[in-house]
């Protein structure tokens, strides 16, 4: 009986073990994973239109107009664009709002569901993914671990890592 019992005790040791290394083994996609949200800051140098979204600052150049500007600017923070986790989110923002016909509008529009973050601004479409650690713009993607990177839009589209 006592050695039936300890054969019962090992066995049970041993399952118990073999269910926490295969909970450990687990991807961790599979793993609900916290919301992650980035800080967006605008800014406009010039004629570039400037996005600082924490792990990535994003420079559009040459997209405002030389023209005088008569409206409202939204300059610095407007708002958190989520990177990761579970659930939707969405930001939508008017940075820059003219008040006479002909005054150039910018707005950002954000939209993330299931690990991904589609932004639409200045009349371009870009995603943030992999926990924001992915950038793709066009047919392009760009790296963005291992630390904030600054990339160049030109006019015509074309991104490039500064």
């Amino acid at each position: 009986m006592a050695a039936e019992r300890t054969i019962l005790r090992r066995i049970m040791n041993r399952l118990v073990i073999i269910a926490s290394l295969t909970l450990l083994a687990l991807p961790l996609a599979c793993r609900p994973q916290p919301n992650r949200t980035w800080k967006g800051i605008y800014q406009e140098q010039g004629k570039n239109a400037i996005l600082d979204l924490q792990g990535v600052k994003l420079i559009f150049e040459d997209v405002l107009s030389d023209k005088p500007f008569s409206g409202s600017k939204m300059d610095g923070k407007f708002g958190d664009v989520q990177v990761s986790g579970d659930g939707t989110s969405s930001v939508w923002m008017a940075l820059r709002l003219g008040e006479r016909k002909g005054d150039q509008n910018l707005v950002f529009k954000g939209e993330y569901a299931r690990g991904t973050e589609m932004i639409n601004f200045a009349g371009w479409d870009f995603a943030l993914t992999d926990n924001g650690e992915k950038l793709t713009f066009g047919h392009q993607s760009f790296d963005l671990s291992g630390g904030k990177k600054t990339i160049a839009i030109s006019k015509t589209g074309e991104p490039r890592l500064l």
